[in-house]
Order: C-alpha cells, then sequence, then structure tokens
C-alpha cells in the first residue's frame, strides 16, 4: 500500500461521503498472497478506526463494489431493505450503526420484553399494597417505586438509542409511535407530582387518577408479539371497514332512542314498586345505554316484561323485536363477519411474510455456502497452477479483442452468406494475421490464439484437480507462483472494470452471442484446424469465442465456462422389438418381479393407427368384459342389450391393405372388428336402460344391467309403499320416485337369465354407484327405503335373496318381530314408518359410537356424543360399496344430500361406516375429514377398487401400487391445500369424496399402466369417465426409454370446433390387446374412432 497525506486521504474521504454505498465488498490485493476471496462489509459494520484507514487509502475501483441511488430515489428505497449511511472523516465510532445494532439484537429485545412484562406485574403489585396501612411494608413499595422509576428509565434509554439509529425512520413505524405515547403518558403524573411539590400522599385527584396511565406499559407487549399485533391490526382495520356501518347503526340507535322516550313515557313515570327498569326510557342518554344492553342481549327478556306491564303490549314487542332483529343479529353478525375477514387477511399477510423471510434465510444460507466453496476451490487451484503467464497475458489481450469482436460484429449485421462472414473475419484479423508467437509460428486468428490459451489455462487447472486433495506437487508445479499472484495483482482491476462495462450494455452482449453463433457455423464450413486439435480444445473456434464473454458476464458463469459439468448420458433400454420377443422365451425373470413387467412388450405393441369418424350400428357402445372376447352396446331405444363378439386387434388389416377408399373403411370398419352374437331385450313397460350401468362377472358370461321409469301420477302409488320405514326419506323434484328392475344377461347364449323388481324407489344406477358386485354377491342401496339387499349370482344366472340390511340386520329378525306383535293398545296395526324405535343398523351404529365414547372415560366424550346424537340419528345412507363378502363400506349424509337438494353435496359433512354383515357390528366410524381413512385410503387403495378380482394380470395402477399414481394424487392434494379457500382438511375432504369406489370403474388396460407410458391425464385416466376432449392429439411416452409411442387422436379431425359446445370424450380401451373406441359428445353429436395397431408406413390416422 501507498503512503498518502491527510490531505489525499480527505479528497478521498470525500469521495466516500459524497456516495450513498449500499455494501462494500473489500478485496485484498497484498503481494505474494494468491487468496483473493474478499471478505464482505456492510455500512453497520465498519466502525474499526483501522478498517476505515484501510478502506480510505486502497484504491476505490479495484476495492469497493458499491451501487449509487440519486438524491430523487433515496426516499424511495425501504429502510429494511438497505442501509444508507454517509461515511464521514472523523476518528470517532459512527453512532448510527452501533445504535441499530443494540436495537436489532436479539438479546436486547429479550430483555426489553422481560422488563414489560415484570413491569406489569410489579404495577399490579404496587396497586395493591398502596392501600394498605401497614408500616411494615414501606421497604417495600420504596423498591418498587425504584424499580418503577429504573423500568421508565430504560423505555426512555430504548427510545433515544432508536432515535440515533434512525431519527425520520423511527416516526415512520406505527408501533415506534405508539410506545412514544405510551411512555410519555407514563410521565404525566410525574411531572405533574415533580410541579405540585407535594408527595404522594398529598397528590390532588386529577394526579392520583392520572397514575392510572402508569398500567398501559403492559400494552407494549403489543409491539413485541406478533400475534397480538395481528389482532391490534384486525381491530383497526376493522374499524375502517366498518365506519359507515357504525354511521347507520348510530342513527338507527338514536331513531329507536328517541321513539322509546316518546313511546315509553308513562312507563317512566309509572308509581309501580314492581318495575326494575323504570329508569330505562327516563331520558334519551338512558335510551340509549339501553339500547346497547338489548343490542348485547343482555336480560332483554326483563326489560320486555317490565314494559308489558305498562305501555302497550304490541307496540312494546314490535319495538323490542325490531331492534333486536336490527341490532343483535344483523349489525352483530356483520361485524363478526368483517372482523373474521380482516383476522384472515391479515393472518395471510403475516404468513406470506415468514415464508418470505424464510426463503430468503435459506438462498443466504446456500449462497454462503457456496461462497465457502468456491473459495475451497480457488486455494487448490492458487497452489497448484504452472502456467499462471497464460492468464496474464489472457487479460492484456481482453482490450485489443473486445474491439476486434464488436467490429465483427457490425460486419456481421450486413452479411448473412458464410462467404461474406469468411471475408468479414479475414478483413478484422488481417492486420494481425503478420504477428508471430514467441515460438516464431504465425497465428492465423487472435480469437482463436485467446481461445488456444484460454484452453491451455483450463487444462493447467484440470490437471491442478489432481493434486486438490492435499498431495504435493512436483517441483516443477510450483515455478512461477510469484509471478502468477503479480499478474493477479495487475490485472484484477481491469478484470472487474471489463465486467462492469459489459454487463451495461446488454444490446452490445446479444450482438455478441449472435456473433459466436455466426462464427461457429462457419468455422464448421470453413476448418482451420486438425481435427485432433478440436478435440483437445474441446470444440471449434466458434465455441471458444463464445466462451470468451462468459468471462465478462459474471463469475458463476466464468466458472462453468472454465470447468464444466460433464453428465453420464442416460441409458435407455433396448426397443427393438426381435430382441424383446427372444427375451420373452429365452429371459427368465427374478423370482418377485412385478406382473407389470410381463406386460411390457405393450411397448412395442400399441395402437398406432387412428380412424376417424367410423360408422357404427344405431346403438350406445358401452364396454368389453373383463376377459375382453365380448363388447356390450344398448340400443337406440334403450330397451334392448345387443353383445357383439370381438374378433381380433387385427381383424381389419385386410380390409386396411385392400380397400383404397374411406368412405368405405369407415362404413366396413366396425362389422371387420366386431360380430354381433345377440340381441336382448330386458326393458319393458315403458322402462329404458341406463347406459352408464353394467356389471360383469368374474367369468366374463354374465352383465347385470339396470332399468328405470318414472313413477306414474295416477294411480298415485300408496304411502306406505313410499315410506316403509321410519328411515325413509322424501322424495322432491331433483331426486324423483322411480321403478327399477335389475336384469341378468347370459353373452354366451343371448337370454335373460333373471330380473329383480323394486317399486317407488331411488337407486342411483349411473357409474353404478348403487349397485356392487364381488365376487358372486350383489350389492343394491335403496337410497328412499334406505335399505341394502344382499344378492347372490348363482353359476347358472339367477338372483338369490342373501339379506337386506336396514331395518333389519339378521335374516331372521323380522319373525321374532312378528311373533312379539305389531299392535298397539288401541287394536290398531302398527305401520313400520310409525315406529318410534331405532332401526336395526342405526342402533349398531350409535351403540358403536357410544361404547367409543365411554372408553374414553371423561364426561366430555360422553357429553359430546349426547349433543350430536340427533345429528346421527337424522343420517341416511348415500353410498355403498363392499370391502369382501363380507364387510360394507357405507357413507351417510343428511338428507339434504341424500336428495340432491345441496348442489355441491361432497362439501357437506358425511361419516363412513365399516359394517360386518355376518357380526353385524360397526368396525369403524370415520367423518369425511378424517386423516386417518385418508391414509388407509392411500396406503390401500388397491383394497377399495377391489383391483385383483378377475385376474392379477389386469391390476389397475393405484396410489398404493405405482409411483407415478401417487405424484399425481400428491400433486392434486398440494394443489388443493395451496388454492384459495383450501387448506388441508379441504384436501382431505375433496380426496375421501372417491368414497364408496364405483364398482368395475377403473380399466385395466397396459396402456393406460403409468409405469409403463407417462400421458396427461387431464384427457384420459385409469378411470372410465368422460373428459374433456383437446384440441392436440394424447401423447403416450414409454416410461422406461421416455420416447414417444404413439398418439391418440380424439374427435373429428379438420372439423371447426364449435365456439359454445361442450366437447367431452369417453374412451374405452380393451383390457388386453391394442384398441381402444374413443366417443365424443359436442351437444347431441357423437363422433366415433377407433385407435387400433396397424403398419401405416408414416401414417397415424384416416
Amino acid at each position: 500500500m501507498s503512503d498518502e497525506t491527510p490531505d489525499e486521504l480527505s479528497q478521498r474521504a470525500e469521495i466516500f461521503r459524497s456516495k450513498l454505498i449500499e455494501d462494500f465488498q473489500l478485496f485484498d490485493i497484498i503481494a505474494n498472497r494468491g487468496d483473493t476471496e474478499p471478505p464482505k462489509y456492510y455500512s453497520n459494520e465498519v466502525t474499526d478506526d483501522d478498517v476505515m484507514k484501510q478502506l480510505l487509502r486502497e484504491t476505490p475501483q479495484g476495492l469497493i463494489k458499491f451501487q449509487m441511488y440519486s438524491s430523487s430515489k433515496k426516499d424511495e428505497q425501504r429502510f429494511k431493505d438497505r442501509r444508507l449511511n454517509r461515511i464521514k472523516n472523523k476518528n470517532t465510532i459512527p453512532l448510527g450503526p452501533w445504535a441499530h445494532t443494540v436495537v436489532e439484537d436479539p438479546r436486547i429485545q429479550n430483555f426489553m420484553m422481560i422488563l414489560i412484562i415484570t413491569n406489569s406485574i410489579v404495577l399490579g403489585v404496587q396497586a395493591e399494597i398502596s392501600k394498605l396501612k401497614d408500616s411494615s411494608l414501606d421497604g417495600l413499595k420504596l423498591c418498587l417505586q425504584i424499580f418503577d422509576i429504573c423500568t421508565l428509565t430504560i423505555f426512555v434509554l430504548e427510545i433515544i438509542v432508536k432515535w440515533i439509529d434512525g431519527f425520520w425512520t423511527f416516526w415512520k413505524n406505527g408501533w415506534n409511535i405508539f410506545d412514544f405515547l405510551v411512555t410519555v403518558m407514563s410521565f404525566v403524573p410525574e411531572f405533574i407530582e415533580l410541579l405540585s411539590g407535594r408527595n404522594t400522599a398529598e397528590l390532588s385527584v386529577v394526579a392520583e387518577n392520572l397514575r392510572v396511565f402508569r398500567i398501559l406499559r403492559s400494552l407494549k407487549m403489543v409491539s413485541r408479539f406478533a400475534q397480538l399485533r395481528i389482532i391490534v391490526l384486525t381491530i383497526l382495520k376493522a374499524f375502517k371497514s366498518m365506519a359507515f356501518i357504525l354511521i347507520l347503526l348510530m342513527t338507527l340507535m338514536y331513531i329507536f332512542a328517541v321513539a322509546g322516550t316518546v313511546m315509553f313515557a308513562s312507563f317512566s313515570k309509572s308509581n309501580r314498586t314492581d318495575l326494575k327498569y323504570k329508569q330505562s326510557f327516563s331520558t334519551l342518554g338512558n335510551a340509549l345505554v339501553t339500547l346497547f344492553q338489548l343490542f348485547t342481549l343482555d336480560h332483554w327478556y326483563d326489560i320486555l316484561r317490565d314494559l308489558i306491564k305498562v305501555s302497550n303490549p304490541i307496540a312494546v314487542e314490535v319495538y323490542i323485536i325490531l331492534w333486536l332483529c336490527i341490532g343483535a343479529f344483523i349489525f352483530r353478525n356483520i361485524f363478526v363477519g368483517i372482523m373474521v375477514m380482516n383476522f384472515q387477511t391479515i393472518r395471510n399477510d403475516f404468513n406470506q411474510q415468514v415464508k418470505e423471510q424464510a426463503e430468503a434465510l435459506e438462498a443466504e444460507q446456500m449462497r454462503a455456502h457456496l461462497a465457502e466453496e468456491m473459495e475451497r476451490q480457488d486455494r487448490i487451484h492458487a497452489k497448484s497452477r504452472r502456467n499462471s503467464s497464460v492468464g496474464a497475458e489472457l487479460f492484456q489481450e481482453c482490450g485489443a479483442v473486445r474491439k476486434r469482436v464488436q467490429a465483427m460484429g457490425a460486419l456481421a449485421e450486413e452479411e448473412e452468406s458464410g462467404e461474406e462472414i469468411g471475408t468479414a473475419r479475414d478483413k478484422i484479423t488481417s492486420d494481425s494475421e503478420s504477428k508471430q508467437t514467441p515460438n516464431g509460428n504465425m497465428t492465423t486468428d487472435p480469437l482463436a490464439a485467446l481461445g488456444d490459451k484460454l484452453a491451455k489455462l483450463r487444462e493447467t487447472r484440470h490437471q491442478s484437480r489432481e493434486y486438490g486433495n492435499g498431495e504435493q506437487l512436483p517441483k516443477s508445479e510450483t515455478q512461477g507462483e510469484y509471478a502468477h499472484d503479480k499478474a493477479k495483482e495487475l490485472t484484477s482491476g481491469q478484470y472487474f472494470q471489463l465486467m462492469e462495462a459489459w454487463q451495461e450494455n446488454l444490446v452490445e452482449r446479444q450482438q455478441l452471442l449472435r456473433l459466436a453463433d455466426l462464427r461457429g457455423k462457419y468455422d464448421k464450413e470453413n476448418p482451420r484446424i486438425p481435427d485432433t486439435d478440436r478435440v483437445k480444445h474441446g470444440g471449434h473456434r466458434g465455441d471458444m469465442t463464445l466462451k470468451l464473454p462468459l468471462k465478462f458476464l459474471s463469475i458463476a458463469k466464468a466458472d462453468m465456462a472454465e470447468f464444466p459439468l460433464h453428465f453420464k448420458p442416460r441409458r435407455i433400454p433396448n426397443q427393438n422389438l426381435v430382441w424383446r420377443l427372444r427375451q420373452r422365451e429365452t429371459r427368465l425373470p427374478k423370482p418377485g418381479t412385478h406382473w407389470h413387467q410381463a406386460r411390457a412388450f405393450t411397448q412395442n405393441i400399441f395402437p398406432n393407427f387412428t380412424i376417424v369418424n367410423v360408422e357404427t350400428p344405431p346403438c350406445y357402445l358401452r364396454k368389453f368384459s373383463p376377459d375382453g372376447r365380448y363388447f356390450v352396446a344398448f340400443s337406440l331405444d334403450q330397451s334392448s342389450v345387443e353383445v357383439y363378439e370381438f374378433q381380433g386387434p387385427a381383424a381389419a388389416e385386410t380390409l386396411l391393405a385392400t380397400e383404397p377408399s374411406d368412405t368405405v373403411i369407415r362404413s366396413r370398419l366396425f362389422s371387420s372388428f366386431f360380430r354381433r352374437t345377440s340381441v336382448v331385450t330386458v326393458a319393458q313397460n315403458g322402462e329404458h336402460l341406463n347406459r352408464e350401468c353394467s356389471l360383469f362377472t368374474d367369468d366374463g358370461r354374465y352383465v347385470i344391467v339396470g332399468s328405470a321409469s318414472y313413477v306414474p301420477e295416477e294411480p298415485h302409488p300408496f304411502f306406505f309403499d313410499i315410506y316403509s320405514n321410519n328411515e325413509s326419506v322424501s322424495p322432491n323434484p331433483r331426486s324423483p320416485l322411480e321403478d327399477y328392475t335389475i336384469h341378468i344377461v347370459d353373452m354366451k347364449t343371448g337370454t335373460l337369465s333373471d330380473s329383480r323388481v323394486f317399486k317407488c324407489d331411488k337407486i342411483f344406477l349411473s357409474h353404478n354407484q348403487g349397485l356392487y358386485l364381488y365376487r358372486d354377491l350383489l350389492a343394491i342401496l335403496s337410497v328412499q327405503q334406505q335399505v341394502i339387499h344382499i344378492f347372490q349370482v348363482t353359476a347358472d344366472g339367477r338372483f338369490i335373496d342373501v339379506r337386506s340390511i336396514g331395518r333389519f340386520c339378521y335374516e331372521d329378525d323380522e319373525y321374532v318381530l312378528a311373533s312379539v306383535g305389531n299392535v298397539d293398545a288401541n287394536g290398531q296395526t302398527i305401520r313400520p314408518y310409525m315406529e318410534t324405535c331405532l332401526n336395526g343398523l342405526k342402533h349398531r351404529i350409535l351403540a358403536h359410537l357410544w361404547r367409543c365414547a365411554r372408553s374414553e372415560g371423561t364426561p366430555l366424550a360422553m357429553g359430546r356424543f349426547y349433543q350430536n346424537v340427533e345429528l346421527f340419528r337424522a343420517l341416511r345412507m348415500w353410498k355403498m360399496q363392499l370391502f369382501d363378502a363380507r364387510v360394507l363400506l357405507i357413507k351417510y349424509a343428511s338428507e339434504d344430500v341424500v336428495t340432491l337438494r345441496v348442489p355441491d353435496p361432497n362439501s357437506q359433512p358425511s361419516f363412513f361406516i365399516v359394517y360386518d354383515m355376518e357380526t353385524t357390528k360397526v368396525l369403524a366410524v370415520f367423518e369425511n375429514t378424517s386423516e386417518k381413512l385418508l391414509e388407509l385410503f392411500e396406503q390401500f387403495c388397491d383394497s377399495f377398487r377391489n383391483a385383483m378380482l378377475h385376474s392379477p394380470a389386469q391390476f389397475t395402477c393405484s396410489a398404493s401400487s405405482n409411483i407415478f399414481a401417487r405424484q399425481i394424487q400428491r400433486r392434486f392434494k398440494h394443489t388443493i391445500v395451496n388454492a384459495k379457500y383450501g387448506g388441508y382438511t379441504e384436501a382431505v375432504k375433496r380426496l375421501l369424496a372417491q368414497l364408496p369406489i364405483s364398482s368395475q370403474s377403473y380399466s385395466s388396460s397396459p396402456y393406460l399402466d403409468l409405469s409403463l407410458f407417462k400421458y396427461d391425464d387431464k384427457w384420459v385416466s385409469v378411470m372410465e369417465r368422460p373428459k374433456a376432449c383437446g384440441d392436440h392429439p394424447i401423447r403416450f411416452y414409454s416410461r422406461d426409454a421416455g420416447l414417444l409411442k404413439f398418439k391418440i387422436h380424439a374427435g373429428f379431425l379438420g372439423r371447426p370446433i364449435p365456439p359454445t359446445g361442450k366437447r367431452l370424450v369417453a374412451f374405452t380401451f380393451h383390457p388386453l390387446y391394442p384398441f381402444a373406441i374413443s366417443v365424443q359428445k359436442t351437444n347431441a353429436e357423437y363422433v366415433v374412432n377407433f385407435h387400433i395397431r396397424h403398419l401405416t408406413g408414416g401414417l397415424e390416422h384416416t
């Protein structure tokens, strides 16, 4: 460092004093020192005189990195983001940074908090013992008084320190002003005592009352606790929102008060002695107080009774009820709603601030870790570089190269062809072609030479990594170390100047990048160095030109340019069809291999061809049987079941290969794939089949369908046919009564095997919600009668009654009840609807809940049970499913939800009952917000779906068996949690709304297996439900290789999209083969597409 005179130091200090410094970076560039990682100082940390003098003696351009702010923008910068201090030329320590350190010290803040709490306790004790005349307490009183004075002094010192930290910024904080006012009010009684010259006993009444202000110091805790600040801000913000509401309330209160004094004048002047509230309306003030008392519903009935004794009862009742409706119900609820809304808003803002602070802290820790790692790497490289002269020459030639690159960019904008670029390049470098290297060779391009030097420097650093773990370098490796450090000392300032200049001009940087791209194209067309040299340098010379600007963009990018990361390329499994066929023949999988590995061959055989707008018979296409042999459709009049036999995925190859006409192909394609075997008429007497209801038996021979017809108005059904028990619900227009018939059809013989009729009932047939088939057990939920009917499906296709669960639980309960008799004392028959006792299933549920409450052993649990017992009695069965042959999952909800009176039923409270049919015991009860039930559903999702009923090979992917399905479900949950009006509880309700799961509602096609293929579940999913139809084809990627395998085109290609029509598409995949059907519905129009396996020769659709 050079010695400088005091005048020079003062001039240097004036330079710093005229700049607004945000932060400092001091670079120790000392001779013979290779560590260039600088310590970082902020303005509030520069408090040492030696650090100040060293700061003033160093070169500002090379030592300090600062940002300047104009005086016009000074007030726009936030005080918490940056400390704007002027560095003075004085020997004393600046008080501002010191005061800021004291104020922000957590230990000081905790001490102030303890002091405030202790002072509050002392003031309470002081108020109690001040009334006592015991002389033995004089010493305690004196100690408490001294502590009170010391506390007040500390509060004053705290305010003074905050003023030193920033006087004007102190008044910009509302909580600082609040602390100041509280402290000032504490001085009022002390000043009065001082001015009066008397002791405490002789204080005036005013001064004695003003001592109450001392307890206001306890309010200082409000500014210390974040939760208390939220409450105070909520109240203040609520009062701002309620300003006009309060004005309206006060106006109405004034009107009612004036009216009350006039109407109840006789009441106020009454001489009766039994009136307790005779003065309530005697004056206008008393009337206002009485109205406020009525507003809080305090003794309102007693006031009403008193007024009725004297005044007109009708007038009194109208007056009181009208005021209670306006004040106690309307305005009070408005106040509560505004308070809750403001509290939630401020709470969200506070949580957002806490989240941002946590993220900033995490980013700062990561930045510090990165800086530490870079410092360690630089120390390793600094000890092992052997060719430091390359770096010095590199920085010395930066200025000349920059000028040449700018000139090359100007010419490259006008010249586009490779020949013109080469001409411009030769023109720019013509002045340097005559220069020779130290070895005597001619350099063809200064940019290339500079790139070679950069490559040598990189190679040197790469070699030094081998000695980065503490190994001893060879002697030749350490030569030139002093020259390297000296080069860094000479060129570091120039480096940062160039970096700053290059960062300022964004347009110039973009031109350099574009020029590098053009230069790379030219070097590819006109190579000038051998291929071996290219490999050595890491690429053509265009790459070297591109890497040069990165040195001046940022340190991080420079490190990336000099030490590129090497990623191991991803290994893609062999996708060859012949190889996979050979593997299937010869490869023996390991024991315990998942069966989806056996379906991996579908990644080579997939539906790669789409035929649009296929002509189909006049019917509604439904789905394939579990074995894929039969295909079921419903006739256009919804009275018959049409059974087709699938001919195989390659049935139309001859048609597609020989027929050139697309029209003929579309007309004959359906008959090529499907052969109709039978048409079975099942719905009669005006009934219509439900197009979304079908259940297949495990052997794939029988299909169960449902039909319904509206109950006629004439003749109207009998009352006790509609309400067969005391749990029956009341029908409404949104949930009308219908006559239902459940049919079982033999697809092999094409005959109707059996039927069951349900009169005046309500069964949800759509998507099999009211029916569930488990092996040979069929459960049917009668929502109207609140009964679950259990049938057994025999091998010859017959329904056998097993039991009915609802009013009775055991099969012989009805016989036991009939033996007792159902006649009352008057000899009249007791109908089940008139029974006052609980039915069998509801009694089991309440008994289970009572046992759970009793097992807790607390009066609170029993109190909650008795409090909610009427709520449980009002619940009705909504949905159900079979877990196995004996366990049922029943969903209960209110009657409004069950009868569809509520627009959003899934958002309403509901309960899940796990019921054992064999033992008639309730195993568990869950709410629809139960986290335990959600955990069971996520971990054992396949058990809820009964996924392996037909065959293990038809296992569907779910969140419990597939990591990708679990990722989709977690993403869905995360979306609901972070959504507006969402949260974790709302996410639990939305996920549990899937329960109970409808029977046979998931596809087992291997092409929808997320472990084999990746696709967008927004357009197609495993669940067989209509999806929105997109404008682009659905792409399927192989999961193991990430390659695009096939695309599915839904809808009519080339047809204009309807502007307002809602487009839905339903997919039906074959359970085994590469065959799928998509039916798009736009308003009343249906478009059927077939997705098949075909050797397209490059085409994907026709």
